[in-house]
């Protein structure tokens, strides 16, 4: 894994665009359109004066994502705890869907310390208002204010306090229509807006998802 961050103090990496790709920005992704009404594009977005990603579906749209990395053979591997997403609520429901790889806070049950590692789902939506748990996944109610957003997810807490297990690192993220996205990286920290690299910093609402609250 390589720190994609420009100041020694910070530790970030970034994966849209991966690695800081400005000119390739969906470089290392998937997108899955499967209509005539649905679309996965790069626009220039006049409030930001940058491109971002827009996806959007008048239907299908559980089939209409961009999904990292682009092949289900890779997983993006990094311990850093925090998700950070900039994503414009466009008015319509948006779903992001992050599998993690985790383990059990506590040892003393394996064998030789050999711990078992699984994976987790956390899918967060705007569509729902409740928090849910089923088996290995759990729901989570995404507000959104309107225009951009800036919405912290900090997973290593989420691992712990909802499945009692160690975060260990991230594997997948995937983002259903309709919003439009400008940066996603992952930070050791929760940095402040002004402490960030500039091509990482946009004027939103800052939006950390369930941090200190109770599920």
């Amino acid at each position: 894994m390589e720190d994609s961050s420009d100041s020694d103090d910070l530790e970030l990496f970034a994966v849209l665009p991966f690695l800081c790709n400005e000119k390739s920005l969906l470089y290392g992704w998937r997108a899955n359109s499967v209509s005539s009404n649905s679309s996965v594009s790069i626009i220039n977005d006049a409030e930001v004066a940058s491109s971002v990603v827009s996806i959007e579906s008048e239907e299908c749209c559980n089939k209409t994502y961009v999904s990292f990395p682009d092949s289900t053979n890779k997983v993006i591997g990094t311990p850093y705890p925090w998700l950070m997403m900039q994503i414009k609520n466009v008015s319509k429901f948006v779903k992001i869907e992050i599998n993690v790889c985790d383990e059990p806070t506590s040892m003393k049950h394996f064998a030789n310390n050999k711990v078992q590692k699984n994976t987790k789902t956390f899918i967060c939506s705007n569509k729902q208002s409740l928090a849910r748990l089923i088996d290995n996944k759990c729901s989570l109610p995404l507000k959104l204010e309107s225009g951009w957003n800036i919405i912290a997810i900090d997973l290593e807490s989420l691992c712990k306090r909802v499945f009692n297990t160690r975060y260990v690192h991230c594997n997948k993220i995937k983002v259903f229509s309709n919003c439009r996205i400008r940066r996603v990286y992952f930070s050791r920290d929760l940095y402040q807006e002004d402490e960030i690299p500039a091509a990482y910093q946009i004027f939103g609402h800052r939006n950390p998802l369930l941090i200190h609250k109770d599920i």
